[in-house]
């Protein structure tokens, strides 16, 4: 068989009858390429050697993969590392072929990791009719801002310092997450309410708004239409900022993270009654101790997850409606007696030693309480197994080796500021 048998143009895999044919061409190339080596003609090498490389690939193993099967390989590496479009788009073409066809990959590529000047148009443009993650948190991001005006239809999501922000012209109309960093400096004009604005952002879910509503002044009114927005973390100096944004929200409210660095002058002396009838996790942040941790009287029906910290100088709960919460997370001094339904704490060691002498006051306490996490200090573990085996109880101790995670937003940045 000549060795100049040409391969079929197609990206398809070689059938079976396909191999045999090839692997004698490989054969007689594999000889011609040994005598030219011996003769050591160059140019005569470089040829042979570019076909043998033509044939080896179409027959290789990676080809017999379908594309289908391919593109979903792909977009599940990808989820674990965003670079591996551009990793494996260089294993062999049939594969660069495949990443290039697979819009959702693109999708997945974080745009703010890629060099300014790189090819980010058409990464957009390849994962197009996929939703957009945006994120524009530093000056090295600005080159992205100009996506938020040309692709105000496809962005999901969006991560954004106010500096780097401007109101679009167009509603961002598919935006279901917004997460505004808190502004390094106070050279900016834009106006916070815009963030709640339902003209804006009619599909916004998620809002993270750092300390950004107290640049507000005077009297603060929300716009007509307000955003359809289940999850809000709030943080803020004034308690009318708080107020009017969540007497608001209130409705529809399923998560609410609140940081408070109100001053304790400044707590109202007849507390604001607000009823969060969805409300399902809440978290109250309290940096400091002269600070007012939670200024309402709210009802909360169907909260599930309580979190509170960190610890006050002074016993008390920040947030009292709790005779439903089953997961609870705190560092101490809080008052146990109104968390008779508990499941799971999450605590620091000064909580989970609190809660164990509590049990061990009244033991039939919390009966279905079945797991405590904490970190491993002191002699937690051993405590926790004599009480099991006097009470008979089968309560678990989750030690863990760093401090507990506690359900604060995942965007805070108190630590920068406080």
């Amino acid at each position: 068989m000549a060795d100049n048998w040409l391969l079929p143009d197609t990206f398809d895999p070689p059938s079976k009858d396909d191999i045999p044919k090839v692997k004698m061409v490989l054969e007689n190339l594999e000889i011609r390429l040994k005598e030219a080596r011996l003769s050591n003609v160059e140019e005569t090498i470089t040829k042979l050697e570019k076909t043998l490389t033509r044939y080896k690939d179409w027959i290789a193993p990676v080809r017999r993969i379908p594309l289908e099967i391919l593109s979903m390989i792909f977009v599940e590496a990808t989820r674990v590392d965003w670079k591996m479009p551009f990793i494996l788009g260089n294993v062999h073409s049939v594969w660069r072929l495949s990443i290039l066809g697979t819009p959702q990959v693109w999708s997945m590529v974080n745009l703010n990791k890629i060099q300014p000047g790189s090819p980010v148009d058409s990464v957009v443009e390849r994962s197009d009719p996929f939703p957009l993650k945006l994120i524009i948190t530093e000056d090295r991001d600005a080159h992205l801002a100009s996506l938020i005006e040309s692709h105000t239809n496809r962005i999901r999501y969006l991560e954004v310092r106010p500096t780097l922000f401007t109101t679009p012209t167009r509603s961002l109309s598919n935006l279901t997450t917004l997460v505004v960093l808190n502004p390094r400096t106070h050279a900016y004009k834009l106006d916070p309410q815009v963030f709640l604005d339902g003209r804006w952002f009619p599909k916004l879910r998620c809002l993270h708004s750092g300390l950004n509503f107290d640049r507000i002044g005077g009297d603060f009114v929300l716009p007509t239409l307000v955003p359809p927005i289940e999850e809000i973390a709030l943080t803020t100096r004034k308690p009318r900022v708080a107020t009017v944004i969540l007497e608001r929200l209130a409705h529809r409210l399923v998560v609410l993270y609140m940081v408070s660095l109100i001053p304790t002058h400044a707590y109202a002396s007849n507390p604001v009654n607000i009823v969060f009838p969805r409300l399902h996790t809440l978290s109250i942040i309290t940096p400091l101790p002269n600070l007012c941790p939670w200024p309402f009287e709210a009802q909360t029906p169907v909260l599930y997850t309580y979190r509170q910290g960190p610890p006050r100088p002074e016993q008390g709960n920040s947030h009292r409606d709790t005779k439903t919460v089953k997961r609870l997370c705190f560092g101490g001094n809080i008052d146990l007696r109104l968390f008779p339904e508990i499941r799971e704490v999450r605590a620091a060691p000064k909580g989970a030693e609190e809660l164990l002498d509590f049990l061990n006051v009244e033991p039939t306490a919390f009966p279905e309480l079945d797991i405590i996490t904490c970190k491993r200090e002191g002699n937690i573990e051993e405590k926790i197994r004599v009480f099991n085996h006097e009470y008979g109880r089968n309560i678990t101790p989750d030690l863990i080796e760093e401090h507990v995670a506690y359900l604060a937003s995942p965007y805070l940045e108190w630590a920068k500021w406080v």
